[in-house]
């Protein structure tokens, strides 16, 4: 017998194994152990997006572990019991095995419906054969062992495995049937996306060779679709929202203002774990209708994910009261299930020049800066929006650029005092000292407080340059600085 399977722990388990399969014969116990895990393995790698895993592989190694494991199990059997009828029953049990087997190995079924229709098959046949034949037999040896005759030892076994015992083989069927279902799903969902996967690779290809005619177009059509957009809302996902803003640069003007909306709902998990997730997605699915309701022409909107959207305008002046809009509309609730759910949401809108958006600046890099300007609107207009455009990019790259600076000057001490004299010009006498920060920028050389101060007036980093001024025993230089 061959096992080819590596020793490694499986991601999960279509069938694992519970104490309650044990039958008290070690070497049985073993045996079932491993066709069990034979099984999980198929269902691993299987379900595994690059696996190579193909039905003929599968059925053939399960008809070779049961081949050696029958035949040794019936034996144990023949032994105690001779040609009696448990052990007649068994071997039809054995051989119903292998014509399920055989049968599968001659259907002319893709690999995949061959699998699920193993994995449904084979979760049933090893609950039935190990909790009700194998238990039973086991039972009687072990009461046989102990001093019973057959018939009072086979009595035992029949009353060990009646009432909770026979609950407990429909409970387990039952759990293993969904895991077997869940299975199933993975696999049938594989088979969609690689079904998809392939016809769409054949038209491109049939593209190269000749023209399509309209069927084939607009299937074609179909499936990109079903590539570039989202399922809940039906608007388009990232990639779609990516692929569009690309195709806009070839139609709008270089003199047009062009803006990105970045959006999310406030406080959806709190909906989601308040009404359920059904309701959360009613939510996003109610919002998204409403953003289409008053989307201008040429517009784009997409779900990019969770509770988060964001859309395309070609007249950016157009944001701020397509926002208006939405707000306004979000002030009527969604009603599910008899409850009422209210909207909010924070958005950060990105204005920029067409010119800009032409010159071949990179779509997630755009994408990026109305994300930040999100994040930012969530610290300081919750529940509304704020707005960024070029200039204001360009001034939040500078800063940012700045602060990465500061940052590194306090790690190496660039910082340093200045102390000027406080003079009475009447007396000519020195009243006392005013210390002042200066900056030892390595290629600008001493900088004043004007050149950084303001930058970081209302940023943390003021106060640990205070602070670590502070430690040196400099408190007179944050003269004139206070904590707003």
């Amino acid at each position: 017998m061959a096992v080819i399977w590596n020793e490694k722990k499986l991601e999960f388990e279509i069938f694992p194994w519970s104490q309650n399969f044990e039958t008290g014969l070690d070497d049985i116990d073993n045996q079932h152990r491993m066709l069990v895990d034979i099984v999980n393995r198929l269902a691993s790698q299987f379900s595994s997006i690059n696996s190579d895993v193909n039905s003929a592989t599968i059925l053939d190694e399960l008809e070779d572990y049961a081949k050696y494991h029958f035949e040794y199990e019936e034996n144990v059997w023949k032994k105690h019991f001779g040609q009696s009828k448990d052990t007649k029953n068994h071997h039809d049990a054995h051989q119903t095995f292998f014509h399920k087997i055989r049968k599968l190995r001659q259907t002319t079924e893709r690999h995949e419906a061959v699998l699920a229709n193993l994995f449904n098959f084979i979760t049933r046949w090893l609950v039935f054969h190990i909790l009700e034949s194998d238990r039973r037999l086991a039972l009687t040896i072990q009461a046989m062992d102990d001093g019973m005759d057959l018939y009072a030892a086979k009595t035992y076994a029949d009353m060990q495995l009646n009432g909770s015992a026979s609950v407990l083989v429909s409970a387990l069927l039952e759990i293993y049937g969904k895991l077997s279902a869940n299975t199933i799903q993975l696999i049938r969902e594989k088979t969609a996306r690689k079904q998809a996967e392939d016809e769409l690779h054949q038209l491109q290809q049939d593209q190269l060779l000749k023209a399509l005619d309209k069927q084939a177009v607009d299937h074609q059509k179909q499936l990109e679709f079903l590539a570039y957009s989202d399922s809940l809302t039906g608007l388009w996902n990232r990639n779609g929202l990516v692929r569009c803003i690309r195709e806009m640069r070839d139609t709008i003007r270089s003199t047009d203002q062009v803006s990105i909306i970045s959006l999310n709902l406030d406080n959806f998990k709190e909906t989601n774990k308040q009404f359920g997730e059904d309701a959360g997605d009613h939510v996003l699915w109610v919002f998204s209708q409403r953003w289409l309701d008053v989307l201008p022409p040429g517009a784009t909107v997409a779900r990019i994910s969770g509770d988060q959207f964001a859309a395309l305008l070609p007249n950016g002046y157009q944001a701020e009261p397509v926002l208006q809009v939405v707000q306004e509309n979000c002030k009527h609730p969604v009603v599910f299930n008899d409850k009422t759910i209210s909207i909010r949401f924070t958005a950060g809108i990105f204005l920029f020049s067409a010119n800009e958006f032409k010159d071949g600046s990179d779509v997630d890099a755009l994408l990026r800066f109305a994300d930040q300007t999100l994040f930012n609107a969530k610290q300081e207009a919750k529940g509304s929006w704020l707005l960024m455009d070029a200039n204001q990019k360009k001034a939040h790259q500078s800063r940012q650029r700045l602060l990465t600076e500061i940052r590194e000057a306090l790690k190496v001490k660039q910082f340093q005092l200045v102390y000027q004299p406080k003079v009475n010009l009447r007396t000519g006498s020195v009243l006392g000292v005013e210390a002042l920060i200066r900056w030892k920028h390595p290629e600008k050389g001493l900088l004043s407080p004007a050149y950084f101060l303001s930058e970081i007036e209302n940023h943390p980093l003021l106060w640990t340059l205070v602070d670590g001024l502070l430690k040196n025993r400099c408190s007179r230089c944050t003269s004139g600085i206070k904590r707003g």
